[in-house]
């Protein structure tokens, strides 16, 4: 998605850079902490988390958005996304991450308030889905607090260690 810029309360929603692109690998990379509330993400490489990031700034239904608390400079986190195809009322949230320094701040509620106004006033977004690691207590704690409900408990493959994990397919109506 392009031209998204979106603020709410102390956050601003804005596209990636170039440079904000190398601080949010590491962080997709655990190479630095970070705070994710989904708790899925694994570490990958350069390549690929670039192609994901080129992907989702050139395809019309995805979204990769940099986070920005109050009138800071630098990246505060990051927020992953798809809007459904065949239903743009339907969101799927695949990343939500903020660094470690900055939690407990609202950055993370704030965020996710912004995209889905943001989403809302574009598409009328009805339906959010995540996707949540069952043992990720502090991620499913975040996201009921935010209004979203276990629907479904699936197993997940981890393609990298071939093993499988169970993971909570939580939604919210807005």
């Amino acid at each position: 998605m392009k031209d998204i810029n979106i603020r709410y309360d102390t956050v601003l929603l804005k596209e990636i850079s170039e440079y904000e692109a190398e601080k949010i690998y590491l962080w997709y990379s655990k190479e630095v902490g970070y705070a994710d509330a989904t708790g899925l993400n694994t570490g990958l490489s350069w390549e690929k988390f670039d192609r994901m990031w080129r992907q989702a700034i050139l395809k019309q239904n995805e979204f990769f958005l940099a986070i920005y608390y109050k009138e800071s400079s630098e990246v505060a986190g990051f927020i992953k996304g798809i809007v459904a195809k065949d239903d743009p009322s339907t969101i799927f949230i695949t990343a939500l991450a903020i660094d470690t320094d900055l939690r407990r701040r609202g950055i993370g509620t704030n965020a996710l308030k912004a995209i889905l106004l943001g989403l809302n006033s574009g598409n009328g977004c009805n339906s959010v889905f995540v996707t949540v690691d069952s043992e990720n207590n502090i991620g499913l704690q975040f996201w009921r607090k935010n209004g979203f409900h276990i629907i479904k408990t699936i197993r997940k493959r981890l393609t990298a260690e071939n093993s499988y994990i169970l993971v909570n397919l939580m939604k919210i109506e807005t």
